[in-house]
């Protein structure tokens, strides 16, 4: 497996779910690129103010991308006009196997690398997503028998955001990574089944 990239070829953005979804590039971006990933960017759903401070991961293909491959990192807010934020990396599927590799540092290497190029969020909004990816640093997957491995999701109330990335954010990661030859397409946290993923968390409504 390849396991190095240049970090001058990596394409590195920050999507705002505003009205107008704001997109802030460290390169140029493409109409079609930017409506795909808007439709695959956020995690599906509503009323995410309910669940604020949670995040949700993703890892999906691109149809209009040279990089082909995107791994999101989105951070629920308690903003009715930005509720959701994703900082997203594009780039090859080995980059992102060499990522997911490292447990998800290599998300936090890239922001810290780009942090200059987004200068256009506003100061609440960069707080809410460093704050968020800070964890990362000292984050371990557990890898253990989850009850969803043979299944397309897994359904479990949320009760706070420690507790679903626990018991089911690594649970979906590590299911999706087995073999890092073959990442299955994956989401950590949604509020809607989401057919395009393999592997997802979904909020069981009370």
């Amino acid at each position: 497996m390849k396991t190095s990239w240049d970090p001058a070829n990596e394409c590195c953005l920050i999507l705002l779910a505003d009205a107008e979804f704001t997109l802030i590039s460290s390169l140029p971006i493409d109409s079609e690129t930017k409506s795909d990933l808007v439709g695959k960017g956020f995690p599906k759903g509503s009323n995410w103010k309910l669940y604020a401070g949670a995040r949700s991961l993703a890892f999906f293909s691109i149809e209009h991308s040279v990089s082909s491959f995107a791994l999101s990192y989105s951070v629920i807010t308690a903003s009715r006009d930005v509720p959701v934020i994703s900082f997203i990396i594009l780039h090859d599927y080995y980059t992102m196997a060499r990522i997911l590799r490292r447990q998800l540092v290599g998300i936090q290497s890239a922001y810290f690398r780009r942090i200059d190029k987004f200068q256009g969020m506003s100061s609440t909004q960069t707080k809410i997503l460093m704050e968020n990816m800070l964890p990362l640093r000292t984050s371990t997957f557990k890898v253990a028998v989850f009850p969803f491995l043979t299944r397309r999701s897994y359904r479990k109330r949320y009760e706070t955001s420690l507790q679903w990335r626990d018991e089911v954010e690594n649970g979906v990661i590590c299911s999706a990574t087995r073999d890092l030859h073959k990442i299955h397409h994956f989401r950590t946290l949604s509020l809607q089944f989401e057919s395009q993923y393999s592997v997802s968390g979904i909020v069981q409504h009370y």
